[in-house]
């Protein structure tokens, strides 16, 4: 048997990628999920709840059948192999969440002048099905974001804290889920409610950082306006940053 801590930590991935089969199909259920796993769904149920110890053996099956990414497949044969591992799991609620940037608007919405702190109001505000809302408020109570008094919801006085340990693939799907609501807003959204620009410079690779800390400078500055105003509708802010070279080593033809 694996020690607590490393049943720990697989037991948040097998999580986390079961949220993720969610995400990406609604009809994924715990018995469809633990098919694809090779075990019951009783089992993947006794795993998830901690009713039934994580052998070295089921570990093994389980890595072979999650379709973990590399970063994933290495935390887990540190695990298996009790090896030291430097970075908290990550819970499956939490993984949700930063997957999906509806619970960032639901937060800031909460916040609107007009608002009316329902399920339907929400749901019409953010153009998002009730049953999308629904289950987003559920995970943000849950994560003690968000309360709920006389049947309407509003924000705690938590604050939300990321850590460099999220798994990367969460981050990214946020960033693809941003990139496609702006995909959307530039055909559906009227000019003068929306701006978009962009910038195509040179610049010397040894100074990113420079540009990394005037870009959260900037959003400092922007998050900083919008306190000081009675704010009525919820916007996103997204920038990207990329290169649009190849990078030539030193010694190779063309550096």
């Amino acid at each position: 048997m694996l020690e607590k801590r490393a049943q720990d930590v697989i037991r948040n991935i097998l999580s986390a990628k079961l949220c993720k089969s969610k995400l990406e199909n609604p009809r994924t259920s715990q018995r469809s999920f633990a098919l694809r796993l090779g075990i019951s769904s009783g089992v993947l149920s006794d795993l998830l709840n901690q009713k039934r110890p994580i052998t070295k053996k089921m570990a093994l099956k389980l890595k072979s059948n999650l379709n973990l990414n590399s970063e994933e497949e290495t935390q887990f044969l540190k695990v298996i192999d009790n090896q030291k591992i430097n970075f908290k799991p990550l819970p499956a609620e939490s993984y949700e969440l930063i997957s999906n940037g509806l619970h960032f608007s639901i937060l800031r919405a909460l916040e609107l002048s007009d608002a009316e702190s329902n399920e339907n109001w929400l749901s019409k505000r953010l153009n998002r099905t009730k049953t999308e809302i629904r289950s987003s408020l559920n995970r943000l109570f849950n994560l003690e974001l968000i309360t709920k008094k006389n049947d309407l919801w509003t924000t705690t006085e938590n604050n939300l804290h990321t850590s460099d340990h999220i798994p990367s693939e969460a981050i990214q799907n946020n960033h693809k889920q941003s990139l496609d609501e702006a995909k959307s807003s530039l055909t559906s959204d009227p000019i003068d409610v929306r701006d978009f620009t962009s910038l195509t410079f040179n610049i010397d690779q040894d100074y990113l950082s420079d540009y990394t800390d005037a870009i959260r400078d900037f959003r400092k500055k922007i998050l900083s306006i919008s306190k000081n105003q009675n704010s009525n509708e919820v916007y996103k802010l997204s920038i990207q940053l990329f290169p649009m070279t190849v990078s030539v080593k030193k010694g190779e033809k063309g550096a």
